[in-house]
């Protein structure tokens, strides 16, 4: 049987291959970036990690000790297929793999909310940021709001502060007091990091502002100013509470979007979260997909941190030998011993992240109607508004060839969720689930030259 196709060398695709490693077996882990750690270890290669180091370096040190892992940095898989029990991918530098098992580790990106001005040279989103400045040391500016809504805006306004950036204010957009309802989901191990957190902002003087979102920045070539404002549960703007500051960058965060382009391609079965609808890969007990061989962890399954994608990794792994005939069932029980639990327990927290930390509609209220809500296309949201009121769209497919929102370089990645949601209150009704399963469905994955297309039918 040919090695494992593990797509992805972050914390979930690094955790399998050790496992296969640990059971005899071979594995090539394919990343665009050219180092392994994926985005949660993103780091040059002088950089020092802040915390959490450990945990790789132990990855990476018992990967490379093991002679049949090997490594493809710097490569990007542009296509996948599956077919007759066997999985098939692409590489762009026209090269194909094809094997009978396969894990998709793809993990998540950004997602965003627009706003007048978000796309303006100085406003990126909080991951941005924060990969900016792991990979090379660079600073999106020198005085900085951070912005959206999550646990995640407290890193990234950590990390810039330590490395010497003045942070203005960090605006969460919810309240916190919708933890109560989720008191026993808590994960009070996380409690030791935002008490670190906490003390480097609070060292620097940094307000946090609760109910607070920027819904404006201005600027003549660049963020030079935002506007600011208390927003209500719905993220709407209550009167009387608007506030403009000078700052030279901004970093909004509005949580991540499983990147699910590849699992499209396969073919495998998604479900719908219940509280964000977002897409997610539909695995059973061991991390298989729908399509026999073809396994799948950490966000692809529903983002739910660093921890939750280190065990999901190990099942899959572990799952992987016993299906390669490495190990033998028992041999995988005895491996597995409480990773079930811990998995399940991790995943109810990041459920409660995702209720406490929900996008609310409201946010459609900030936009104006010379709003940018298809960057790559330069549509607007009174564009995207008139192909719905004035040229009959009555879909978000229909509405997306109307105005070309998603058919520029991103493929909808950036804007894809914003259009659905913007058409679907102007149609008045939500997305369907369709709908939004057909924001991942891009056939070429990644851009390729017309060299590596040409080598495909050699």
């Amino acid at each position: 049987m040919s090695r494992t196709i593990i797509i992805g060398g972050g914390p979930a695709g690094m955790s399998a291959a050790v496992e296969i490693a640990r059971a005899g077996g071979d594995a090539i882990i394919i990343d665009s970036n050219p180092r392994l750690g994926g985005q949660y270890w993103r780091h040059g290669t002088d950089a020092k990690f802040s915390h959490d180091g450990e945990r790789f370096f132990a990855l990476q040190d018992e990967i490379s000790r093991h002679p049949e892992i090997e490594i493809r940095g710097g490569s990007q898989v542009w296509r996948a297929s599956y077919q007759d029990g066997v999985a098939s991918v692409w590489l762009n530098d026209g090269t194909s793999l094809a094997s009978e098992t396969l894990l998709i580790a793809t993990g998540a990106y950004d997602r965003s909310l627009p706003f007048p001005g978000w796309d303006l040279p100085g406003s990126m989103t909080a991951g941005g940021a924060q990969a900016l400045l792991k990979a090379s040391g660079a600073l999106l500016g020198r005085a900085v709001f951070v912005a959206g809504t999550g646990p995640f805006l407290l890193p990234v306004a950590a990390s810039l502060v330590e490395a010497g950036v003045k942070v203005l204010g960090v605006l969460e957009a919810n309240r916190v007091n919708g933890w109560i309802n989720h008191l026993g989901a808590v994960d009070f191990s996380k409690m030791k990091d935002a008490a670190r957190y906490f003390k480097i902002l609070a060292t620097a003087k940094v307000p946090i502002r609760i109910g607070y979102a920027i819904i404006e920045a201005r600027g003549d070539g660049r963020v030079e100013e935002v506007v600011i404002a208390k927003v209500d549960r719905h993220f709407a703007v209550k009167p009387g509470s608007i506030e403009v500051h000078k700052c030279d960058a901004i970093a909004t965060g509005w949580g991540f979007t499983p990147d699910l382009t590849l699992a499209h391609s396969l073919g495998v079965t998604t479900d719908i979260d219940a509280i964000d609808r977002s897409v997610v890969v539909h695995v059973d007990a061991f991390q298989e997909t729908s399509q026999h061989g073809v396994f799948a962890a950490g966000e692809s399954t529903g983002v739910g941190g660093v921890d939750l994608a280190l065990i999901e990794g190990r099942v899959a792994g572990i799952a992987i030998a016993v299906q390669r005939g490495l190990i033998s069932t028992m041999d995988a029980k005895n491996r597995s011993v409480g990773l079930a639990q811990e998995r399940s327990r991790i995943r109810k927290f990041a459920q409660a992240l995702l209720s406490v930390y929900k996008i609310r509609e409201g946010w459609r209220s900030w936009l104006h109607p010379e709003t940018i809500i298809c960057r790559c296309e330069e549509v607007t949201f009174a564009q995207v508004r008139n192909v719905v009121h004035d040229l009959g769209a009555s879909d978000v497919r229909t509405a997306k060839l109307l105005s070309r929102c998603g058919m520029g370089m991103c493929q909808g990645r950036v804007c894809g969720r914003i259009v659905a949601d913007v058409v679907g209150a102007e149609i008045g009704r939500s997305a369907t689930d369709d709908e939004l399963r057909g924001i991942h469905n891009r056939p070429i994955a990644h851009p390729i030259s017309l060299a590596t297309l040409a080598k495909q039918g050699q």
